[in-house]
């Protein structure tokens, strides 16, 4: 656990962790990143996955990203290297789901372990998954 504390400490320090938005500096507010970590050869299941995770985000949180709170970012963890040096720190070695969140200092990394659980639950299923775990984030 600790590594993952320090990638996140490094990557709050480089700036690659948050998209700065308008209202992204607002004390006590939470910015939240969700990252959809992929090979550059991509399949269409997993291109599915990326798309219907970020659908599920705009659908449920637009004004969220409108105001820079929530940012939807793709890696390829074999592509330039900040995308690569971004996936070691996050631990992502092929298609998976982060959310990274900050508020009042504090900072939390979490794998959406479930993703591949629930796109074969069904496409609501798996949108709900997505959507239940930003709202934690953003609240």
């Amino acid at each position: 656990m600790r590594p993952i504390i320090s990638a996140v400490m490094l990557v709050l320090a480089t700036g690659q962790f948050l998209a700065a938005g308008p209202d992204a500096g607002t004390a006590g507010s939470p910015s939240v990143t969700l990252y959809y970590f992929h090979r550059t050869q991509r399949c269409t299941g997993c291109t599915n996955a990326e798309a219907r995770a970020f659908e599920a985000a705009r659908e449920a949180f637009g004004s969220e990203i409108q105001k820079g709170r929530l940012v939807l970012k793709s890696v390829a963890v074999d592509g330039t290297k900040e995308e690569r040096q971004l996936a070691g720190e996050f631990g992502a070695f092929g298609p998976s789901l982060f959310i990274a969140s900050s508020k009042d200092g504090k900072s939390e990394l979490i794998q959406l372990e479930e993703m591949w659980d629930k796109i074969r639950e069904g496409d609501s299923a798996y949108k709900a998954y997505v959507v239940e775990n930003l709202q934690r984030r953003l609240l």
